[in-house]
């Protein structure tokens, strides 16, 4: 399988709606106006910052310079059963998770992972070409700002696994936390009820910060589990990504937190 993205960016592609014709109304996800949106969740404490709705012209601008590969997000968007990575880097995890999906012929689950940087999404696109379209046939991956695709196109809850492994822990800036970041209440209420968030990092100040601000979500979130663990105490331990592959190599302590979306 060839995967060219130069000048002839196959299979890379725009958004699948190539026509730019507004979704159907009878979709089950299909979106709000922008004011009830941003009411949906409120934050969990005064002084937070509340999740606002990015105006169309910011939503169409991050959308004309979108890609894409994989299975149409306007088909996988249709299963009964779906799952979201943030930050999915060069594609590691991604690829691993969307083969075990397809092995478990019983249902029907997909996986939409999206990447921001072009260097990664690149490499994670050759990957791909590495893999035969059975193993990849519950995967999209989205080149994007997952904030911005977020609130574009997921507008009810319709997801029932949030992976965020590894993301950037910007010392020093505990606000960017994405349990304190002002999507997250966007993020949640497109979760089902009992839903999962898998949270890995490899900062023990990154962690510690998430654990207290899940505390401002307790009646969004409750805790399910909690653990950390490094090559000394866990050696046959098996990466899930390019990243944590590297920390754990390393020796370093890795922290993970699973979180469960309360009932309604």
């Amino acid at each position: 399988m060839k995967c060219d993205l130069g000048t002839n960016p196959q299979p890379i592609s725009t958004h699948p709606d190539v026509d730019g014709t507004p979704q159907s109304e009878a979709r089950r996800d299909a979106p709000t106006s922008c004011s009830e949106l941003s009411q949906r969740v409120a934050s969990p404490r005064q002084d937070s910052r509340q999740f606002r709705l990015p105006s169309k012209s910011a939503l169409d601008h991050a959308r004309a310079r979108e890609r894409h590969f994989g299975r149409s997000w306007e088909e996988l968007r249709q299963w009964p059963e779906l799952e979201l990575e943030i930050g999915c880097g060069v594609g590691w995890h991604s690829l691993k998770r969307a083969i075990s999906l397809s092995q478990a012929r019983e249902r029907k689950r997909g996986l939409i992972a999206i990447e921001r940087t072009r260097e990664k999404f690149e490499a994670f696109a050759r990957r791909w070409t590495r893999h035969t379209p059975e193993q990849t046939a519950h995967l999209t991956a989205i080149q994007a700002d997952a904030r911005l695709w977020c609130a574009r196109e997921i507008h009810s809850p319709i997801l029932d696994q949030v992976w965020i492994l590894y993301p950037n822990p910007e010392q020093g800036r505990p606000q960017r936390n994405w349990l304190r970041e002002p999507f997250f209440s966007h993020l949640s209420q497109v979760v089902k009820p009992k839903g999962r968030l898998t949270l890995a990092t490899n900062s023990e100040t990154y962690f510690r910060d998430a654990q207290e601000a899940l505390q401002l979500w307790k009646h969004v979130w409750k805790l399910d589990s909690q653990k950390s663990w490094s090559q000394a105490t866990h050696v046959d331990f098996s990466p899930r990504t390019h990243f944590e592959k590297k920390y754990f190599e390393r020796g370093e302590h890795l922290f993970e937190l699973e979180l469960e979306r309360c009932a309604e």
